[in-house]
């Protein structure tokens, strides 16, 4: 049987000591990895409707982005989904941060 050694060690991100075993893994985890984008893996797509649509958001930011500021490209992106049916049960009567209109809890997702 193999010996763990056990190290203290902070993490930047994390406030608290974490505890780390050295040694050789007892998991091996394998995982496919699937592109979600706008136009990428059209079967999952045509398969997952809210996937699909999640997909059409996030472009749809990251266009906007380039000619605007974030909350901005937010906003419109938001505006433009619901204008079209897209996520539309998700983010109608979701403006967040404290009912001024910006949909700052929705660009958590990106």
């Amino acid at each position: 049987m193999e010996q763990k050694i056990w190290k203290s060690v902070q993490n930047s991100a994390c406030p608290m000591h974490m505890r780390i075993c050295e040694g050789e893994p007892n998991l091996e985890l394998r995982v496919i990895v699937l592109n979600v984008n706008e136009g990428c893996n059209r079967k999952l797509m045509e398969h997952c409707q809210v996937l699909k649509e999640y997909a059409q958001y996030v472009a749809k930011v990251r266009r906007y982005t380039a000619e605007m500021e974030l909350d901005a490209a937010v906003k419109r992106a938001v505006e433009e989904c619901i204008a079209e049916g897209i996520l539309e049960d998700f983010f109608e009567g979701k403006p967040c941060g404290g009912g001024n209109g910006e949909y700052t809890g929705v660009r958590q997702g990106l």
